[in-house]
């Protein structure tokens, strides 16, 4: 029998259930927000770190997935570092730093949650990195101090400058310190605190960068006066390297035989020690735009086929083809609306449909993604339910689409069954049947395996939502014209 309810909206009662509450266990990720500061990949390649002046990090897998958001900055995140290899994280990014104009830096695990604060900066922390055996932190700051920190605490006298210091690096080996400072210098210092060499004379501006070779026999330093120097550690200029305008970013391939300059002309330059004329890639659109020298970042993959670089004017940061400078991916999480979505019946997997005509799958714990895409915007989303044969549920799902058509999938995103014309769909309770609607009104019940159907009369409405009844026995059809049918009996 069919009732038709011809109000705009139905109230039902709920059940009284408490509800605590708790930490999201997944958010979908949409990115930055604002422009990127710096990037670092994991020393097994594997992975890519961002930070943003939308006061966060992210952690991305190689294929742009955006994998944890990393939340407790309270202003932009400048500096950001993952953990190395060693003895006790033979794959290395364990653990991850991040610096902040908020004063701190955090040490993060790469799930995203923080371990530690550090706090003593009196400044802007503009630059972090680890020591080689992965024990201890460097930290540089606004506050003309760089600082080395053990897990808990600092564990020495601030390594004092002149002015701000805006990168800090180990050397190789663990004993040496490395530090560029506004004054237009580089500083050599032993881990004690004394002062091994000063690198003076070589740029005109501040010394917004520098690095030590994979070796650790030479560094090389990058200045607001648009030249890169390679020196030794005697002090002495081995060769210069030339930008229009500021050098915000430097770094060595793996194998030092290829260096790679960024500057805020937008450009980036690889090097090949052995060749005179570098290869130019226009990255991004020039200028500055931001209040700090030394943010943005460049960082060679550990194969050096790649480069991941980041630029403030920007929210998303990409990986670039060293041979030819195309871009092999951009990180941008997704940002489309989500015009749709389904939780599967054990809670541990979330389906999101996209208006870029995309469908998500994630699993809720692991936060692993899959894409599927279609013809047209998914509008209508559904996991089978528990059934005797499918005791967990959620083993197919059922996808309703602007192109008037409805699809029944297995997990991978496989086709099993179509149904057509239909862009809503829901699963009966014992999963044999399911109810579909279109935009023109059409509401069929399908057997989902013999593809049967039965045609039920609707108005020739718009349908904007089905349901069925927990037993199967009843329905409801509701449209943009404000009324709502229910069959009790199908």
């Amino acid at each position: 029998m069919k009732k038709i309810f011809p109000c705009c909206f139905l109230v039902l009662h709920a059940l009284g259930v408490l509800a605590q509450l708790h930490e999201p266990r997944l958010i979908v990720p949409i990115g930055h927000t604002r422009g990127i500061t710096a990037v670092d990949i994991s020393p097994n390649g594997n992975f890519i770190l961002t930070g943003s002046i939308d006061n966060t990090a992210k952690i991305w897998d190689w294929s742009g997935h955006e994998m944890h958001t990393l939340v407790g900055h309270e202003n932009e995140v400048l500096a950001v570092a993952f953990s190395p290899k060693n003895a006790a994280d033979p794959s290395g990014g364990k653990y991850i730093l991040t610096g902040s104009s908020d004063y701190t830096a955090i040490l993060w695990n790469k799930h995203g949650d923080k371990i530690n604060t550090f706090e003593l900066h009196k400044g802007i922390v503009t630059s972090v990195a680890f020591s080689p055996d992965g024990t201890h932190y460097l930290t540089g700051s606004e506050d003309k101090t760089a600082r080395l920190w053990n897990h808990s605490n600092d564990i020495s006298q601030p390594f004092q400058h002149e002015d701000m210091v805006n990168s800090v690096a180990f050397s190789p080996d663990g004993n040496l310190i490395l530090t560029s400072c506004k004054d237009k210098t580089a500083i050599l210092w032993k881990r004690s605190g004394a002062r091994q060499h000063t690198f003076a004379g070589g740029h005109r501006a501040a010394v917004l960068c520098a690095v030590f070779s994979p070796g650790g026999d030479s560094i090389l330093t990058g200045g607001a006066d648009g030249t890169a120097i390679l020196w030794n550690l005697k002090g002495e200029r081995l060769h210069t390297f030339q930008h229009a305008k500021e050098l915000r970013s430097v770094d060595f391939s793996r194998d030092g035989k290829k260096i790679v300059t960024g500057s805020s002309d937008g450009t980036i330059k690889v090097w090949n020690l052995s060749e005179k004329e570098p290869q130019t890639i226009k990255a991004y659109v020039g200028g500055k735009s931001g209040r700090l020298p030394g943010m943005g970042g460049l960082k060679f993959s550990p194969d050096g086929k790649f480069i991941a670089t980041g630029s403030e004017r920007e929210t998303a940061a990409k990986i670039l083809f060293v041979a030819d400078g195309n871009v092999y991916r951009t990180l941008k999480g997704h940002t489309s609306a989500i015009s749709s979505l389904a939780l599967s019946p054990d809670g541990k997997s979330l389906l999101t449909g996209h208006a870029d005509n995309t469908t998500k799958i994630w699993r809720v714990m692991s936060q692993e993604v899959q894409s599927i895409r279609y013809a047209g915007r998914p509008v209508s989303l559904s996991f089978s339910p528990i059934t005797r044969l499918d005791t967990v549920g959620g083993r197919h799902i059922l996808i309703g689409s602007v192109d008037k058509g409805t699809w029944l999938q297995d997990l991978n995103g496989s086709d099993i069954s179509s149904f057509k014309p239909a862009n809503r769909a829901v699963f009966s309770p014992d999963g044999k049947s399911i109810l579909t609607g279109s935009e023109d009104g059409v509401v069929k019940v399908w057997n989902i395996a013999t593809k049967e159907s039965m045609s039920l009369s609707h108005s020739e409405k718009k349908v904007t939502a089905l349901a069925f009844s927990p037993n199967g026995k009843a329905l409801a059809i509701g449209s943009d014209d404000g009324a709502v049918i229910y069959w009790d009996s199908v």
